[in-house]
């Protein structure tokens, strides 16, 4: 329980102060999720696309999140069809944006 509460709390971590200890801590602490807990990949899944749906309307926590799963799709590959809707259209949000910069647009590319 401890694990999901600290998982769900580095998701919505994006701010730029604390972004390489997040993504330090998600690094090692994603992978280890499916295996852990005994309904990982639910939680991984139901987590990532409630906070995608719930908070994605920031372009910080969208690039966020979206840069987890392109480091983790090896994690994210079973649970894929999940949130595939929700990635097309993050996808549209970070590529075709006229305030979108070259990383952004990098990281739709990667999604796609």
């Amino acid at each position: 329980r401890i694990v999901l509460q600290v998982f769900i709390s580095l998701l919505k971590a994006h701010a730029m102060e604390a972004r390489t200890v997040v993504r330090q801590a998600l690094e090692i602490l994603t992978p280890a999720m499916p295996q852990r807990m005994e309904d990982g990949n639910t939680m991984l899944t139901h987590w990532t696309r409630k906070i995608l749906v719930e908070e994605g309307h920031s372009i910080g926590q969208l690039v966020h999140i979206l840069q987890l799963v392109v480091r983790h799709v090896d994690v994210y590959q079973p649970v894929r069809q999940h949130l595939v809707h929700h990635i097309t259209s993050a996808m549209h949000k970070l590529g075709f944006s006229i305030t979108a910069n070259m990383d952004q647009k990098r990281l739709a590319v990667d999604l796609a």
